[in-house]
């Protein structure tokens, strides 16, 4: 019992020199996600208008310690009603209502920072690496994109009268601006 006692003390007394992450308040205004579909002799674009996005930052690292976004289908648009309404049939959005991405591996690749995490869509959770660039010298910025073959989430190509059809692989870029808690500096990050 006298262990137990000592180790939750050590605990207790050390807690408060465990460093959490920095959180970054997102401008929603300046910040975009934009899924990007190429189809039969023309492409299109798909963006949410609403969608949650928790961000924190890892100082000492200098890089994006863990992320949680998500949005609901019923937000998505692609600018045009009628192709809105067929891609929330086509994407089950009634059974499936959301999409959730959630982050929380950070590392430098071939030169490149890449960030790991899962990407639930259409029932299914699959790995995601995001290839990222990360600024916060004048606020925060984080730019980058990712791929998925919507395949591999279950959803079959879609296709129209033989010859039009949407290509299963989209590219979703992600350019999320904002800044750092009031107690924290850009500086932190240079």
């Amino acid at each position: 019992m006298k262990f137990s006692i000592t180790a939750l003390s050590v605990l207790i007394i050390a807690t408060p020199l465990l460093k959490a992450g920095t959180p970054v308040t997102l401008d929603f205004q300046n910040s975009s996600i934009v899924a990007h579909a190429k189809a039969t002799g023309h492409g299109f674009e798909a963006t949410p208008k609403i969608y949650t996005c928790d961000l924190e930052i890892d100082n000492d690292r200098k890089a994006i310690e863990k992320v949680t976004f998500s949005f609901r289908f019923e937000n998505l648009t692609t600018q045009n009603a009628k192709r809105d309404k067929e891609m929330l049939h086509w994407l089950e959005a009634e059974t499936f209502p959301e999409l959730i991405f959630t982050a929380n591996q950070w590392s430098m690749e071939g030169g490149q920072n890449v960030l790991r995490g899962e990407l639930t869509f259409h029932g299914k959770t699959q790995p995601i690496a995001i290839v990222m660039e990360l600024q916060a010298q004048d606020g925060f910025h984080a730019k980058g994109y990712f791929r998925i073959d919507t395949r591999d989430f279950g959803l079959a190509p879609i296709k129209k009268m033989m010859f039009l059809k949407v290509d299963p692989l989209l590219q979703i870029n992600l350019d999320l601006n904002g800044s750092l808690a009031a107690h924290q500096t850009a500086g932190n990050l240079q």
